[in-house]
């Protein structure tokens, strides 16, 4: 399932491609590296609440990519003490 919610968000972002001025192999860049999306996607699910039915989220909108889970903090952290 991560591979393939991976797979939707890098179908649907931009990829820069170059020119072989300086390589034979023409250089590609993603709008949101492959890696950072992953990462996301896997810590989502790794994350989230298991006592819960509820899924991962994965969102895209035109100016971010929302991962969202059922999770929270365990009682002992604020969002405050984590930044």
């Amino acid at each position: 399932m991560v591979d393939l919610a991976v797979a939707f968000v890098m179908s649907r972002i931009d990829l820069w491609v170059g020119t072989r001025a300086e390589s034979t192999s023409v250089p590609t860049k993603y709008e949101i590296p492959r890696e950072v999306v992953k990462e996301a996607i896997v810590n989502a699910v790794a994350h989230r609440n298991y006592n819960s039915n509820s899924s991962v989220q994965v969102m895209l909108f035109r100016d971010r990519l929302e991962v969202w889970n059922s999770g929270s903090l365990p009682d002992e952290l604020t969002p405050a003490m984590l930044k």
